[in-house]
Formats: structure tokens, C-alpha cells, sequence
């Protein structure tokens, strides 16, 4: 089945559209989204360890499965600052949330309402409800296009492919 390319762009109206439908924990993913082109897998795979001092490590997941995992390193923002503990206190009201976490590294910052990370299939369900309460047909507005909006929005080409996790300017 031959698939053609997305070209899309979503207005600040669109994504609004959706912010408005989405639960807290998923506007904090689409936050994270919109300021760092974040993918899905990237914000599935974000652990309390990747919270550091000098910032946050987002786990970069375009890479072969014998790479080593690679991380994008975003310096705190107070816009940042504020994502992150809007995230923090959903965590701590869900079940499972609020024990102290024995290993960083396997602790995820976003759960669902059963105290464990998000699967692929948990996120998008969650993504498709809010999609559809938003008003948006099935095709018409995916994750991914929030990405892209983020690049596309960046200030220069340096910043875009900062925040792409590009290693080449040409990408």
C-alpha cells in the first residue's frame, strides 16, 4: 500500500483545538512537544533520571538498536520548570505516584491512572480520545504533527535542527 507523504501544519488554533480536549498529563506531554519536538516514543521513554540539575536528557529514539541511547539536552526554562512540575504533581496523585522510587532510571515521569508508564497503545488511545473530542477526524491531526510544528516554528536552522535531534543541517 503505497503511502503518501504528510505535509502538514497545524495552526496555534489547531493544537489549542486539542490542548483544550486532552487530559493534564497529556497537555504536559503536548507542552513538551511543542517546545522541544519531542516524539511519542521520546516522552514514553522519559524517566525521573533524566531530570537533572543542569536540565532535562530527552531520550532521543531515532537510533539503530545497537547505538548506544543518545539523549537531546534541553537547559531549564521557566517554562520548563513549569511542565515539568505540572507533571510531577499529576504523578504524585496517581496511584502508585507518590512512593519514593527506588531506580530513577526505570521510573517514568508520565503514568496512567493504574501507576505504570504508558505503553504505545495505552498513549495512543489516550491521544485518539482527545483528538475526536477536539473534533478532529481520524487522518486529520496525528502526535507527530506536533513535532514538525516545532521545528517548523523554530528561529533558525540551528535551533530546528537542535530541537529535531538532527545530526546533519540537511535533515
Amino acid at each position: 500500500n503505497p503511502e503518501t507523504p504528510r505535509d502538514e501544519y497545524h495552526d496555534d488554533a489547531a493544537f489549542m483545538k486539542a490542548y483544550e480536549k486532552a487530559p493534564p498529563v497529556l497537555q504536559c506531554m503536548m507542552d513538551l512537544a511543542q517546545m522541544h519536538a519531542a516524539r511519542r516514543g521520546m516522552l514514553l521513554k522519559l524517566s525521573l533520571a533524566c531530570l537533572t540539575d543542569n536540565g532535562i536528557l530527552l531520550p532521543l529514539n531515532k537510533k539503530r538498536k545497537i547505538d548506544p541511547q543518545r539523549y537531546q539536552r534541553i537547559a531549564w526554562t521557566r517554562d520548563l520548570h513549569d511542565v515539568i512540575n505540572r507533571a510531577l504533581e499529576i504523578r504524585q496523585k496517581v496511584r502508585g505516584g507518590q512512593k519514593e522510587v527506588d531506580d530513577l532510571a526505570t521510573a517514568p515521569l508520565f503514568l496512567n491512572r493504574l501507576g505504570k508508564g504508558f505503553s504505545e497503545t495505552g498513549f495512543n488511545s489516550l491521544w485518539q480520545r482527545a483528538r475526536r473530542n477536539a473534533g478532529f477526524g481520524t487522518h486529520e491531526f496525528h502526535f507527530h504533527d506536533i513535532k514538525a510544528k516545532s521545528v517548523s516554528d523554530s528561529p533558525n536552522e540551528i535551533d530546528a535542527m537542535n530541537r529535531g535531534g538532527h545530526l546533519d543541517m540537511r535533515t
